[in-house]
């Protein structure tokens, strides 16, 4: 969870296209944990005949001031592999030679870094184009810690 403490509001992108946030262990390499909804795992290269289209989203989600949004993570990390192309449902599937393997992470001291927006551009309701990105980072044990709080000042 992001706790906001800021007078204006702050943004994060809709997760259909971006990764929201990463995880790794304590001083080690942050690595994807939020996989983004339009990119396929290397099983799902393996099982779907189809794949997504380019992604041109830019959705901005607003956390007003004062206000909080959560985010979950299911305890996998994504690794890039290579795919034998033989191994894809469809040969021209582009995501078969560079597809993320799901690897579930062991017990252990972890940091998460969550991305997020200083503005955007907001009209009638929707925002888009997030711009001035800052990052704020936690630290956290899995599985004991089952809600992070995070603060953004």
């Amino acid at each position: 969870m992001t706790a906001h403490h800021r007078a204006t509001p702050i943004y994060y992108r809709e997760h259909e296209c971006f990764e929201r946030f990463r995880i790794g262990p304590e001083g080690g390499r942050l690595g994807t944990a939020n996989f983004p909804s339009v990119h396929l795992t290397c099983e799902e290269v393996q099982t779907n005949d189809g794949w997504p289209f380019d992604c041109i989203d830019e959705t901005a989600i607003e956390i007003a001031a004062g206000q909080s949004a959560t985010f979950h993570w299911t305890g996998l990390l994504y690794e890039p592999q290579q795919m034998p192309i033989a191994c894809a449902a469809q040969p021209d599937n582009p995501f078969a030679e560079d597809c993320p393997r799901a690897v579930a992470v062991q017990p252990g001291a972890f940091e998460i870094a969550l991305e997020l927006f200083g503005a955007a551009t907001c009209e009638g309701g929707l925002c888009s184009s997030p711009i001035d990105p800052f990052t704020v980072e936690q630290g956290f044990t899995y599985p004991d810690d089952t809600a992070v709080a995070i603060a953004v000042d």
